[in-house]
This record gives structure tokens, sequence and C-alpha cells, in this order.
């Protein structure tokens, strides 16, 4: 699919800061098939209702076709329904529980475009000992362990 029939919804309620952005750039060169599995979503005249940012991302990569299946049509929702999927579909309902810090490493989250703030760890709570070799880590706020 051509990228310049995709259109960027002219009052996008969400913005993204230049460092999430390049994050999320890198994302899309890196781990395309998320793509695939979380779709630009797009109503009968190609408006973005949802992705964006994930659409301007892959314009200023240069891309000028995707996969077809990297976009999903909502034709079938009415007006009504677009305007509630755009601000349903940007609003954060839950937050990250201590086990997803449990699985992963602070170094390998950081590289997929995590921060201290999206993981709500404060920096007092990141963990000093990082330059003898090991792994970047943090200690949760609230069982104490390290990860």
């Amino acid at each position: 699919m051509k990228t310049a029939l995709l259109k960027i919804y002219p009052n996008n309620p969400r913005d993204i800061s230049p460092e999430k952005f390049t994050a999320l750039k890198r994302s899309i060169q890196d781990f395309p098939k998320m793509m695939e599995l979380r779709p630009i979503i797009v109503d009968k005249n190609n408006i973005v209702l949802g992705g964006n940012m994930r659409l301007k991302a892959i314009q200023e990569l240069g891309m000028k076709e995707i996969p077809r299946s990297w976009v999903k049509s909502a034709d079938k929702l009415t007006p009504a329904e677009q305007r509630r999927f755009l601000a349903v579909d940007n609003l954060e309902y839950g937050h990250w529980t201590d086990e997803f810090a449990n699985e992963y490493q602070l170094s390998e989250l950081s590289e997929w475009g995590f921060n201290a703030k999206d993981l709500d760890i404060g920096t007092a709570d990141i963990d000093d000992n990082q330059g003898e070799g090991s792994e970047s880590s943090c200690t949760c706020p609230t069982c104490g362990k390290k990860h």
C-alpha cells in the first residue's frame, strides 16, 4: 500500500516526544512484524484513526510503500464510533506491574524505548553499581528486589 494514500488525522489527540519518536522509528525498523499485529487503523477515506505516530514514523523513515497487512479499515464504524475510537485508542488504562520488571532487564527495556518514567521508576531506584560489567538494573520500589 502506498503511504501517500494514508492521511494523518488532523486533530490527533496524542503527541510524542522526540526521544519516543526516535524509539518508535527504531522499533518499526527492528521489529516490523509488530506492525502486522498492531496495524494502522483508517476510516473509509484512509484518514488514520489509530496509529498516527506510526504512520508519521514510517513516512520519516522514507517508506513509500508498506504491506497491506500493516493497515486495517474501520469503515464499518459509524461516525460516532470512529470519534469514540479516536479517544479510547489513545487512553492508557493500565500500569506496569512489578512482575513486568522481573521479566525484563532495564537495559533491554531502554533499548526498546522505555524509560524510568514509563516504568514509574524514580532515578533513585536505578542501581548505582552498573559500571561493573553487569546489566542495568533497578530496585523495585514495592518489593525492594533488584531487577
